[in-house]
């Protein structure tokens, strides 16, 4: 601690003893002066030294911590308590000894300032006082001051039944504001009791509520887990079915017999009273009928490669499927041949032969 410190705690430490000083301050005068006048000026001059160190303190390059800084402010808080407090007693001793050097039944000699300082209210111990503490004071005055000390006496039985009237009234007064303040008081026990039952009726619908939406929850946990187990099962379900049919769909198509063909086609037909139908199925045996109807296993058969005649000389409908070990019917196929075409086909290759013919001839004649 550095030298402003240590100052400011001596300070500090001399408040407080100055604090914890007894006596009679009345009874001792130094240079003219009470001693409480004397404390409480020597407390202001430690404030405002103290005042001084602190703020040197707080400007120093390594001011103490912040918690050592206000603890100094309040022991100079203390300390500013302290002063005020004496310097308020001073003045208050003052005002006394100015009363009681002013009174004419205390002006004597013999009476001393504490006495008046602390005079009874009562009566009687002020007539004791009077007449008992203070009897010689008035022995030696002339009759004359009997009647001050008469007029007193009753000054002070008036100042008594003014003050039983005044306490009367006050009583009076206190009676009904405790009277206002029970009835206050009763009110408020009544609104707080219905403030409780209000409160606690609210609190067992809360509780209901919270039961309530505790159920709902759960009853929306089960569902959710329904639907969550549904929908698995639906899904499972749907692939399930997808792949099944991809696979017995590509079974069947794998095991299904190829579609026959007939050649040559309906629209080269001409000059050609046969077709030859072709499979890709091999070993494949093919079934067919020229009159348009659906061809059966009883139907005619042939090995792909054979040739059909067809007979007739309109349209004739043929129609064919194929059939072959360990697999099923083929798709049927359909054409319609016109024979009108093949004849004139014929024609007209009879024709171009007798062109060709007559052209060779007419080559032969010229050479």
């Amino acid at each position: 601690a550095g030298r402003a410190e240590v100052n400011f705690l001596r300070l500090a430490r001399a408040c407080r003893l100055s604090e914890e000083e007894d006596g009679d301050e009345e009874q001792i005068l130094v240079g003219g002066l009470h001693r409480s006048d004397i404390r409480w000026r020597k407390l202001e001059a430690y404030v405002r030294r103290m005042r001084e160190l602190l703020e040197e303190l707080k400007r120093e390059d390594r001011p103490p911590a912040p918690e050592t800084l206000k603890e100094h402010e309040r022991t100079l808080a203390a300390a500013a308590a302290t002063a005020e407090e004496a310097r308020r007693r001073s003045e208050q001793q003052g005002e006394a000894r100015k009363e009681a050097s002013e009174s004419p039944f205390l002006s004597a000699p013999a009476m001393q300032p504490s006495v008046a300082s602390s005079l009874p209210h009562s009566l009687s111990d002020r007539r004791s006082q009077l007449l008992g503490r203070t009897g010689h004071v008035l022995r030696r005055r002339v009759g004359g001051e009997g009647s001050h000390v008469q007029e007193a006496l009753e000054e002070d039985k008036k100042i008594q039944s003014r003050m039983k009237e005044e306490l009367a009234n006050m009583t009076s007064t206190l009676k009904r504001n405790v009277e206002a303040m029970h009835a206050t008081i009763v009110q408020d026990n009544k609104r707080l009791t219905s403030m409780d039952d209000e409160m606690a009726g609210g609190i067992q619908k809360i509780k209901r509520i919270n039961l309530r939406v505790d159920e709902q929850r759960a009853k929306n946990r089960r569902t959710t887990c329904l639907q969550c187990i549904m929908f698995l099962l639906v899904s499972l379900l749907f692939f399930s079915t997808f792949f099944l049919m991809r696979f017995f769909g590509k079974a069947k198509q794998r095991l299904r017999a190829a579609t026959p063909e007939g050649f040559p086609r309906p629209h080269d037909i001409q000059g050609h009273k046969s077709i030859m139908f072709k499979c890709s199925t091999s070993g494949a045996e093919i079934f067919y009928s020229l009159d348009g109807t659906r061809p059966t296993r009883k139907s005619t058969s042939i090995k792909a490669g054979d040739r059909v005649e067809l007979v007739g000389g309109g349209r004739v409908v043929v129609k064919a499927m194929a059939k072959a070990a360990g697999m099923e019917e083929s798709d049927v196929w359909t054409g319609v041949y016109d024979m009108k075409e093949v004849e004139e086909g014929k024609e007209g290759k009879q024709k171009a032969k007798s062109s060709a013919k007559e052209g060779k001839n007419e080559r032969k004649e010229e050479e």
